[in-house]
């Protein structure tokens, strides 16, 4: 019996990529729905051909306008002033031409609407003169009146000029409302008219942009994005050229139709078949064939210009980027090098190590705060090759320093407390030394911190407790330390005995003090020596000693003073015990332990 074959795995998709992907579908539909050509409805009232050619040309002055904004060395200022120029001749040459066009067209049908806006255009038009008839007649009069008269001439004048100003004013509407119930044509054209006008004055009165140097701040990023940016307006400008050869093509086209048709004109007139008012209408007909012949060379020659204009910028426009490409390989070598003197630095900072005469643990902590002084200015030099300068780089470099000073004010005192630390009178690795109350041996003296190793706490002095002590290198600026090594690491020490009742003081003082003479006399010989190399001063009380300090119920204390090397601290003691017990004939008991 055959099993059945298990069922392929079904693909499953995550819900949240299905909503993703439905969510940019209808972002995508929505982008096409609502796309539409920028100025399609601000030409839809007008002639398709007059609306075209407007398009057209209004690109080319917006596009001059938008590339005068890069312009930056007198050189390209001065193009794109020349550009600017150029493209609004095109642009007036234009409009004349769809005037004129217009003009024409034959008049369209009249309608109620725009047969009752043309007769108030005649009524206001008449008003407006009969206004200015009876202006001239009291402006005649007030010459020859004089007096009481001339006050009343001067009154009635300037209620008559109120009058003519709201009149006008009346009249402009007029006209315009008929040229509205007409179609629209000329009134749209000659709104654009108007608003290209502003637009041109506005683009005279804005100042261009000042010169400024190509390669100038910034860094190698700012060098890169320079370098992008000049390549991106020589694009423009190439673009802006293709688009002005391409316009003049169009217009050479026009004029050539045009041409045809005033030559299929003129053979017409010729033929002799148009007499009397037909031969007059097709001879205007003519001139205005002419005149925007005319229209057209003078449009095809300022679009062919404009293409010039363009080329010749493009050269500088490029010069620019491979200035600023230069720039930006210039501060790339700067970053190589920068690299091959850290290395070489940082390669020479190793062979500190290697020194016979230094000691390894304290060179070893040279070298590490060497590299790390060494890495911090060339990622400071590395940041400033990136992005340049800062305008105000004191003023950035001390708020900078204040903030870190306040932030890492306890590591920066370590830090300092080091370099006191590493100094003269400072300590050394295996000194004897009191921090804060620790007694220990020096460990490690780190960058930052300093190791103990704890001794004389817990157990008998002068024995390691086994303990770590941890101090930050602060402690050398802010508080005091006491470091108990010379050359032989030698420290004070005493012990106290009582002495014996039935002993003779003096006698016993004389035998410990001729046992200490024998004893500890070359050490302390060592001491006073090692003491004074150090402080430069003699010592004239730097030996041994026992004296007697009487106590409570007429008894006498002996005390004993020597100097002792710290490591050997305990034997000593052991050592001197055991003498004080033989000269004391093992009479003497131990009293206290300094």
């Amino acid at each position: 019996m055959s099993t059945p074959a298990p069922a392929a795995p079904r693909l499953r998709l995550p819900l949240r990529w299905v909503a993703l992907a439905l969510v940019a579908a209808l972002c995508v539909v929505l982008y096409r729905i609502t796309a539409r050509p920028p100025s399609a409805a601000g030409q839809s009232r007008l002639d398709a051909a007059i609306a075209q050619r407007l398009i057209r040309d209004q690109a080319l002055f917006q596009t001059a306008n938008a590339l005068a904004a890069n312009a930056n060395t007198p050189e390209e200022r001065a193009l794109a002033a020349q550009a600017g120029h150029l493209a609004d001749e095109v642009v007036d040459t234009s409009f004349a031409i769809s005037f004129a066009r217009l003009a024409a067209q034959p008049p369209p049908q009249p309608t109620p609407a725009s047969t009752a806006a043309a007769a108030r255009v005649e009524r206001v038009a008449a008003a407006v003169s009969d206004d200015n008839t009876h202006l001239a007649a009291l402006q005649s009069a007030l010459k020859s009146a004089t007096g009481d008269r001339a006050a009343k001439v001067r009154a009635v004048l300037a209620v008559e000029q109120a009058q003519l100003e709201l009149d006008q004013s009346r009249l402009d509407d007029a006209r315009n409302d008929a040229a509205r119930a007409q179609g629209g044509s000329a009134a749209r054209l000659q709104q654009l008219q108007r608003e290209h006008e502003n637009i041109h004055g506005a683009a005279r009165a804005s100042a261009i942009p000042a010169a400024s140097s190509a390669g100038s701040g910034g860094g190698l990023v700012g060098a890169l994005v320079r370098a992008w940016r000049f390549d991106r307006q020589g694009r423009a400008l190439e673009a802006a050229e293709a688009a002005a050869q391409s316009a003049q093509s169009a217009m050479q086209a026009d004029h050539e139709r045009l041409h045809t048709r005033l030559q299929a004109s003129q053979a017409e007139l010729n033929s002799g078949t148009l007499v009397g008012g037909d031969r007059v209408e097709m001879l205007r007909k003519l001139e205005l064939q002419q005149q925007q012949l005319a229209r057209y060379d003078q449009q095809s020659d300022a679009a062919g210009e404009l293409a010039d204009t363009y080329h010749q910028w493009q050269p500088l426009v490029s010069a620019r980027r491979e200035q600023a490409l230069h720039g930006a390989l210039g501060l790339g070598l700067w970053l190589v090098a920068l690299a091959a003197v850290l290395l070489l630095m940082l390669h020479w900072v190793g062979h500190l190590l290697r020194h016979p005469r230094s000691d390894r643990r304290r060179a070893l902590t040279l070298v590490h705060l060497l590299r790390l002084v060494l890495e911090v200015i060339a990622a400071l030099a590395a940041l400033v090759v990136f992005f340049g300068r800062p305008p105000q780089l004191l003023t950035v470099l001390g708020l900078c320093g204040a903030g870190l000073t306040v932030a890492f004010q306890d590591a920066i005192l370590s830090l300092a407390g080091w370099f006191v630390l590493m100094g003269r009178n400072g300590m050394h690795l295996g000194d004897w030394v009191e921090i804060n109350g620790v007694v220990g041996e020096v460990a490690e003296l780190r960058l930052l911190k300093t190791v103990l190793l704890e001794s004389g706490n817990w157990i008998t002095a002068g024995h390691p407790t086994g303990r770590r002590v941890f101090f930050p290198n602060s402690f050398a600026l802010r508080g005091s330390y006491f470091n108990y090594s010379t050359r032989g690491q030698w420290l004070w020490d005493e012990v106290q005995v009582a002495v014996p009742s039935g002993a003779d003081p003096a006698e016993l003082l004389a035998r410990v003090n001729a046992m200490l003479e024998a004893e500890m006399g070359p050490a302390h010989a060592r001491a006073r020596a090692e003491w004074q190399h150090e402080s430069g001063t003699a010592l004239e009380h730097a030996a041994p000693a026992a004296t007697l300090r009487p106590t409570a119920g007429d008894n006498l204390l002996m005390v004993v003073r020597f100097a002792t090397p710290a490591r050997l601290r305990t034997a000593t003691r052991d050592q001197i015990w055991a003498s004080l017990a033989a000269a004391t004939a093992g009479r003497a008991t131990p009293a206290a332990a300094g």
